[in-house]
């Protein structure tokens, strides 16, 4: 297999691989070993065309639903890649996107999608309806600068990577403000533009701290418990 730029990565309840292929503009699918099932995808804006997909998310239907940045829009398939519908484009107005970078799903279905220059939330039903949007550019409670990724605990609570304001923030599901961590910077608990954002069964998180070349995990209150990695 060979990618160009990877970004965004799933997987699915019999733990097949869905992988953004960004640069490529499609989706490769593989096995938990790395062997090679499907791709789909090139680039253009027709169903089951792509511009730089970032996210990728599959729910419990097992339904995959692709953040196609470039087009403004989201794409949902069969795990096959066989289109299913679309929704979005380029605007501000509700179910309208400048540029989606993360999309998670959660246990009721519930599609939630990172709007980066839109500097908000949107959460929609599996189908693409608009149920409800969360934050506004800044740096306040609640507020966002460039979110980019998004995850879930198993309580249901919302993790979002501020990528800009180089924090995480900490949701209910209709957008309700718990809680945040971080600030800029290199010490542990400080990120230099965190994108990645996942929570595993136990609950703990785990952020991809972009430029400072690290990963770091929290436990669900933002206390810093660990950290890895540098750069090459």
């Amino acid at each position: 297999m060979r990618f160009e730029f990877p970004k965004g990565v799933a997987v699915d309840a019999s733990s097949h691989l869905y992988v953004a292929d960004d640069a490529n503009h499609r989706i490769q699918k593989s096995d938990s070993n790395g062997n090679f099932r499907k791709e789909w995808g090139e680039e253009g804006s027709d169903k089951g065309e792509f511009k730089f997909p970032k996210g990728v998310a599959v729910g419990a239907s097992g339904h995959l639903y692709v953040a196609d940045d470039g087009n403004c829009r989201v794409q949902k398939f069969d795990t096959n890649g066989n289109f299913i519908s679309e929704w979005g484009r380029k605007g501000s107005d509700k179910g309208e996107f400048k540029f989606p970078k993360g999309v998670a799903v959660d246990a009721s279905g519930f599609v939630y999608v990172t709007d980066d220059e839109n500097h908000r939330v949107q959460k929609f039903d599996t189908n693409g309806n608009f149920i409800t949007a969360w934050g506004s550019e800044g740096s306040g409670d609640g507020q966002l600068k460039h979110p980019y990724g998004i995850g879930f605990d198993s309580a249901g609570y919302v993790y979002i990577a501020d990528d800009g304001n180089c924090r995480v923030q900490k949701f209910d599901t209709n957008g309700n403000f718990i809680s945040e961590w971080g600030r800029k910077g290199s010490d542990k608990g400080e990120f230099k533009f965190p994108k990645g954002v996942a929570v595993d069964a136990s609950g703990f998180v785990y952020v991809t701290d972009d430029e400072n070349h690290r990963v770091q995990k929290f436990d669900t209150n933002g206390n810093f418990i660990n950290e890895w990695g540098r750069r090459d």
